[in-house]
């Protein structure tokens, strides 16, 4: 679903973020790096890329290791007003053998010709490596699952015991 201001949507936004989400569900990173325009700026919990070459390195970063990639639109979905959009989304995967869900929302901008000139990526990182560290065997999974557990723990205290 997208929802636009009358008479304020961008002509190919739509269609960039169409092929953008198609490409990534078929692992498909020189399709994904298309969308963007070549001077384009990403910003993600892991960083801050500038240019094709470095969205390049974090595109294959990001799919290299995942055999399943795929987004649902959640919430407000897909708002685009002018040239700028706003999706809120659940992304799903696998990654690693792991499979991890995580809400997402992004913010991307468009130029004249409808590349994305800058993308920003909200997410809590946290909630994806507590799902893959939940998945993972030995000890390793062992101490991560108790690492996780008292981190929690403390980021949490108080919080139900208190009345406002």
């Amino acid at each position: 679903m997208t929802v636009s201001a009358v008479g304020y949507e961008h002509p190919t936004a739509h269609q960039t973020l169409t092929r953008f989400r198609d490409a990534a569900r078929a692992l498909d990173t020189d399709g994904m790096l298309a969308c963007y325009a070549d001077d384009a700026q990403v910003w993600t919990p892991e960083g801050y890329f500038a240019g094709k070459p470095a969205i390049r390195r974090y595109l294959y970063w990001l799919l290299g290791r995942a055999s399943e990639f795929n987004y649902a639109e959640h919430g407000l979905g897909e708002v685009v007003v002018g040239s700028t959009a706003t999706v809120e989304y659940v992304q799903t995967g696998v990654a690693g053998g792991f499979r991890y869900e995580v809400p997402m929302v992004e913010v991307l901008e468009f130029d004249d010709s409808g590349a994305i000139r800058r993308q920003r990526s909200y997410y809590d990182r946290w909630t994806v490596l507590r799902q893959v560290g939940g998945q993972t065997s030995g000890i390793r999974g062992t101490l991560f699952r108790w690492f996780s557990a008292a981190v929690d723990r403390r980021i949490t205290r108080g919080l139900s015991s208190r009345s406002v």
